[in-house]
């Protein structure tokens, strides 16, 4: 009956996670990133000790209005679309500096 107990207690401490293809993720415990990162497949970790950041290395697109005043006060309008990906190589380093956002922490300041 105890190892059925246990064997019970490591399953529901333990959950699998899935990347897709153009995933790729990294795991905090305690506060402090790992630098492994996962491609895509199934893993598991500790949900209690752990958090998983995902980022997305395919190719994304943003666009943008931007709306400004010209030197005669007439309204002057653009639309911006930037095309990024993110490199495989950098992944790691990009999620704990970003905290996993990258678009609103690092790409929107960039354009506005």
């Amino acid at each position: 009956m105890k190892r059925v107990i246990f064997i019970l207690m490591l399953l529901f401490l333990t959950v699998c996670n899935q990347n897709e293809p153009e995933e790729r993720s990294i795991e905090v415990r305690f506060e402090k990133p790992n630098t492994t990162v996962y491609k895509e497949g199934l893993f598991f970790y500790n949900p209690v000790t752990v958090k998983i950041l995902k980022l997305s290395v395919a190719n994304h697109s943003l666009e943008q209005v931007i709306s400004v005043y010209s030197s005669d006060l007439q309204p002057v309008s653009s639309k911006i679309r930037i095309q990024y990906n993110i490199p495989e190589k950098s992944v790691g380093d990009i999620l704990v500096k970003f905290n996993g956002n990258v678009v609103d922490n690092f790409v929107l300041p960039k354009i506005v």
